[in-house]
């Protein structure tokens, strides 16, 4: 009886050794396959991508957060609070960088201050102007080895402005399932909703919304307007208060506030259009997040809004005007140029949505269709090939699929290999 007491104590005391040098080893020395680098914050937008671009990936993959700035875990899957807490490993064979390029460099040192000799760096980025900065495009050539962009308009930008790195398109993943969920929008309330949820920024252009209501609508109490802004800028939350003041609107709801995922969902269900006259985006979320209820929207027609106007599912305003960009976190401003609508043409698109409701509403059930291309399950084979491509292409295109990535550049092709030696890699030239 002592002898199988003894022989169970030294074997629970060895598997509990065991135990603690694996998780030792897993922690501090096994190099997971991807590190996704960036930064938490559901309410926002890019703080929302690095969550839900985790949650994709771990189907599939050994993932590592990697903060670059603080983290909120408000509204985050509590299955992902192990990943986004366990920070302390290795790096991944692959980095996917998701927060901006123009942060204070200090992020991109911390993030790469060890240097693996096996990896892949890419920076899934986008810009709002026709043009990157200097500094921009110098930092994407020191830190990466590609470039991701979700959106077409993306690759002139960065070619343009001097990128040289392969880039390569895949959209922005969109957790749409909450949105998807609830039935589509089938008429209108009383009193009518227009509405924008985006930030109180230079681009966003605000104050013209207001004054493209007012002419619209006037002081009217069965047509109203909800701004409710996530983040704002003095500047232009003054421009924005100055147009509901002169105008002496009682019927224009303008709030800053960050909410909740549910409160965020609640507000799109509750309103009739919803309203983007942005000067500049490299993407575009909400509009898509409308469209996924059915809610007809009004939707500036220039850089990656382009995109949501040919789908002919909303109702577009021609953005002709050149603007010079206003990025208030950044002192350079060699940004190219932003592209502002016309106060009578915005004006008009109210009117017009407004008085041909019953028409924009019919259009609720392709809307939805057209925007399910951007939910996750759409879309993470792709991200599964960035992360471990099946073949290797090296092509006269940049271009990623399902299984593929077809690329003109070696050094990019000698990255993977490093990292997936039996890599299948074909050639389309003559020579590799």
């Amino acid at each position: 009886m002592r002898k199988r007491l003894l022989f169970l104590c030294i074997f629970l005391t060895l598997s509990l050794v065991c135990y603690k040098f694996y998780q030792h080893h897993y922690k501090n020395t096994k190099r997971p396959d991807v590190s996704v680098a960036g930064f938490v914050d559901m309410a926002d937008g890019l703080g929302r991508h690095s969550v839900e671009i985790i949650e994709t990936l771990k189907k599939k993959f050994d993932v590592h957060f990697q903060n670059t700035r603080d983290t909120f875990y408000k509204d985050v899957p509590k299955n992902l609070h192990k990943t986004l807490k366990r920070r302390n490993r290795p790096q991944g064979k692959v980095v996917i960088y998701e927060d901006t390029i123009m942060e204070p460099e200090a992020s991109l040192i911390k993030t790469f201050s060890k240097t693996y000799e096996k990896q892949v760096r890419i920076a899934y980025t986008m810009f709002e102007s026709s043009r990157l900065s200097p500094v921009f495009v110098e930092r994407l050539h020191k830190y990466f080895d590609a470039v991701v962009v979700p959106d077409p308009y993306n690759v002139k930008v960065y070619k343009d402005s001097g990128v040289t790195l392969p880039i390569f398109v895949i959209p922005l993943g969109l957790n749409l399932d909450p949105f998807f969920d609830a039935k589509l929008k089938e008429k209108p309330n009383s009193p009518f909703v227009f509405a924008n949820f985006s930030s109180c920024e230079n681009r966003k252009n605000s104050p013209l919304l207001v004054q493209a209501f007012a002419n619209a609508f006037g002081n009217r109490k069965d047509v109203t307007l909800l701004i409710n802004a996530r983040r704002g800028f003095d500047t232009e939350i003054s421009a924005v208060k100055k147009v509901i003041e002169d105008e002496k609107l009682t019927n224009v709801t303008f709030n800053i506030n960050k909410v909740s995922k549910d409160v965020y969902v609640e507000n799109f269900k509750s309103i009739d259009c919803y309203v983007s006259l942005s000067k500049g985006e490299g993407f575009s979320i909400q509009p898509r997040e409308a469209m996924a209820l059915g809610v007809p929207c009004i939707v500036s027609d220039n850089t990656a809004q382009s995109t949501i106007c040919n789908s002919h599912l909303v109702k577009s305003v021609a953005s002709e005007i050149i603007d010079s960009p206003v990025y208030e976190l950044f002192v350079e401003s060699d940004f190219g140029s932003n592209f502002n609508v016309d106060l009578v043409e915005a004006t008009n698109a109210l009117l017009d949505v407004y008085q041909n409701y019953e028409k924009y509403l019919s259009l609720s059930k392709m809307a939805r269709e057209w925007c399910s291309k951007y939910r996750y399950e759409n879309l993470e084979r792709l991200y599964f090939t960035l992360v471990k491509p099946k073949h290797l292409v090296f092509g006269t295109e940049d271009s990623i699929t399902e299984n593929k990535i077809t690329t003109t550049s070696k050094e990019l092709i000698e990255k993977y290999k490093s990292i997936y030696p039996k890599l299948k890699i074909t050639c389309e030239h003559t020579t590799y």
